[in-house]
């Protein structure tokens, strides 16, 4: 469990994991025990259909002990993209979400979400950026967590086209406007 090689890596940092929550309830009681031995914060971000399965979140959370914290409700998403590339290090040295870094199913991270998210809604964003290789780092070539994370926590190509001025707002618009059903929490539970 990636959670638990932190932990055993460095064994004094604050360990948080943010998450929709949406898989929690069918969540294997071993995977949030393993959460509570590692004393990891689990900070679910409170999204509509998160909203819809809160009180079945915290429930299962609590059964096992897991500390947790629930953000305010978030119903629209902010966005911020330069209409040209800037300063990576200016903006790098100015961005809330420079600690925030974003795992992938695939094991590519990143120092933040933003290079995936602009990918994933380029069309509606309606700007031209460009994402690369180099705005990730496998971490499955990675030897030495004290490497990855000073890679982690400098500037990324991608951080050139970020900035704090020019805000995009757009309502939620997610994959899931519903809950999900039994057949679809189990499924996703099992790889």
């Amino acid at each position: 469990m990636f959670a638990m090689a932190v932990r055993e890596t460095f064994p004094e940092t604050s360990l948080q994991i943010i998450t929709n929550g949406l898989l929690i309830p069918k969540a294997d009681d071993k995977l949030l025990d393993l959460l509570t031995e590692c004393d990891a914060l689990i900070i679910i971000s409170n999204y509509p259909p998160t909203a819809k399965m809160l009180d079945d979140i915290e429930a299962k959370l609590k059964a096992h002990s897991v500390r947790f914290e629930v953000s305010p409700s978030i119903t629209e998403f902010r966005f911020e993209v330069g209409t040209e590339a800037g300063d990576e290090l200016f903006n790098y040295s100015h961005c809330c979400m420079k600690k925030c870094h974003f795992l992938e199913d695939d094991g590519r991270i990143g120092g933040c979400g933003a290079p995936i998210f602009y990918w994933e809604n380029r069309e509606y964003l309606e700007t031209e950026r460009e994402v690369s290789k180099e705005d990730w780092i496998n971490i499955q070539t990675q030897n030495d967590g004290w490497q990855l994370l000073d890679k982690l926590n400098k500037p990324f190509p991608f951080c050139r086209y970020c900035i704090t001025a020019k805000r995009i707002m757009f309502p939620w618009q997610g994959q899931y406007t519903r809950e999900l059903k039994e057949e679809e929490l189990s499924g996703r539970n099992k790889g």
